[in-house]
């Protein structure tokens, strides 16, 4: 789903709905473009189709080989790609004293599984409590120190725990200690991965990090902010 960002007819948010509406799409937001980008930006839109093709499965059921193609071996029909992503690689959607890198955003695993690290500063507090309605969220303790907090109920845990968080429990993370905490984060399936890519533009657009503009977007992914924290 590619929207323009300076589109004046049709509000960046009716893109983002779509996109959130459409199982395992993409947004993405072009820049200096307004409401025709097949013909403002077109370079742009080239890019966009190009790295999305690049991404998908090599093979789609139900298509044809094109003509002239040779059909593959066995031995090469079974074979597929494997992502490897080293510690400088991966997609930084956030930073400051929380820092989230995305290490598999779902393109690799048909949209199955998205895999992120959340770095987080000493004495930081994360998100507004709130709950998820269509996708489990895992937390691995890589180092340091971690605070739960599911509905009244606090937990810290240090490394080597792992927390995993149905749809419908409430839930948020803190690192109340002396020493960064490392985090594996992980959502099954990967649709909130986009989550943190939309809360990145958000900040970029100059908007306020509070509990109402963080349950806003995530309101678009099946979550609402609950409670009073």
């Amino acid at each position: 789903m590619l929207w323009g960002d300076a589109d004046r007819i049709i509000d960046v948010e009716v893109g983002r709905a779509y996109a959130a509406a459409i199982p395992g799409a993409r947004f993405e937001l072009l820049q200096a473009t307004g409401h025709l980008p097949q013909l403002e930006t077109p370079e742009q839109v080239l890019a966009s189709l190009t790295a999305f093709t690049a991404s998908l499965p090599s093979a789609v059921a139900g298509l044809p080989p094109a003509p002239g193609a040779e059909e593959p071996r066995a031995e090469e029909a079974t074979m597929t790609d494997v992502k490897i992503t080293g510690p400088d690689g991966g997609e930084v959607a956030l930073s400051g004293p929380t820092r989230l890198r995305i290490l598999e955003d779902g393109s690799t695993t048909e949209h199955r599984l998205g895999v992120a690290e959340i770095v987080i500063a000493p004495h930081t507090d994360g998100p507004p409590q709130h709950r998820h309605a269509q996708h489990d969220e895992g937390f691995y303790v890589v180092s340091g120190i971690a605070r739960f907090t599911v509905g009244a109920d606090s937990y810290e845990v240090g490394a080597g725990t792992f927390v995993m968080v149905p749809p419908g429990a409430p839930h948020t993370f803190a690192n109340p200690s002396d020493e960064t905490t490392v985090l594996l984060n992980t959502f099954t399936p990967d649709r909130y991965v986009q989550y943190f890519r939309d809360l990145h533009d958000m900040i970029a657009a100059g908007r306020p990090l509070n509990r109402q503009t963080i349950g806003e977007v995530m309101s678009r992914y099946a979550t609402e902010v609950v409670g009073d924290s």
